[in-house]
């Protein structure tokens, strides 16, 4: 990769899945640390590679949101597609959660806070992030809150999700998501819930063995009350999860903000 991609050195894997590989890469030209994107050679069809373009069209529209990681480059050498974006140095709260050492209660607010402002934007501009989950929200080492992956992000009413095709993490689908209808902001502000459910509770909200357990407990089951697993929750909070985990997208916040501002709310009252 290195001879193919000259602008760049110090290459180190950090992360990828089936279709792409992310190193830490040094700019040559400016010497700062990237985190740069590539699609596996082998996996390259036509679908693929739109995805890819998708994924770079999202963050470049909300990429100067202070919570969503900035796109820097974007390119293709010797049939090697890839795009270089803000490297940040932290962990996922995917990684924060396995330490079982649970965040205070109040940077869990304001790290929520953080994501419905960046999620919010995203909506603004016509964006769906569809894959909200802890792997995907990357506590900085400042301890502030950076949104990545908007891999299966969807853009506008022309491609909120394909009927009948489930995208997305199982445990923080939103039910309609689940289901393979389309989705909407709505289903964002699902997954939102399921992840504040689990930093404040230290358990999942919808727990599973199997993808099968999982959608059916999402399309079927409540989850446990916060405050039942976590008795020191005070009531306002564990009605702000619930509302946000409501089966019915109507009765879940209808935006962001409309979450954000309950949760200052709170924070703010005696």
């Amino acid at each position: 990769v290195n001879a193919l991609l000259p602008g760049y050195t110090d290459l180190q894997e950090i992360g990828g899945g089936a279709f792409a590989t992310v190193f830490r890469a040094v700019e040559i030209e400016t010497g700062r640390a990237v985190a740069l994107k590539i699609l596996k050679v082998d996996t390259i069809h036509a679908h693929l590679i739109e995805t890819f373009h998708k994924e770079i069209q999202a963050l470049a529209a909300v990429s100067d949101h202070p919570n969503i990681v900035t796109v820097y480059d974007v390119g293709e050498e010797a049939g090697i597609f890839y795009f270089t974006m803000q490297y940040v140095e932290g962990r996922t709260l995917a990684a924060v959660r396995a330490e079982k050492s649970p965040l205070p209660r109040e940077q869990v607010l304001e790290l929520m806070e953080q994501a419905l402002s960046a999620i919010g934007y995203a909506h603004q501009q016509g964006i769906v992030h569809g894959d909200i989950k802890p792997s995907n929200l990357m506590l900085t080492a400042q301890g502030t809150l950076q949104v990545l992956d908007f891999g299966i992000a969807k853009f506008g009413d022309a491609g909120l999700a394909k009927a009948g095709v489930i995208v997305g993490t199982p445990s923080y689908l939103a039910p309609e998501q689940a289901a393979g209808r389309r989705i909407d902001r709505r289903a964002d502000i699902f997954a939102l819930g399921s992840v504040f459910y689990e930093l404040l509770t230290a358990e999942e909200a919808f727990p599973g063995e199997s993808t099968t357990s999982i959608i059916s407990k999402i399309l079927n089951q409540e989850p446990i009350a916060p405050r039942a697993i976590e008795p020191s929750l005070p009531p306002a909070l564990d009605a702000i999860v619930g509302k946000a985990l409501a089966k019915d997208p109507n009765q879940r916040f209808q935006s962001c903000a409309e979450m954000r501002t309950a949760i200052q709310e709170w924070r703010r009252s005696p």
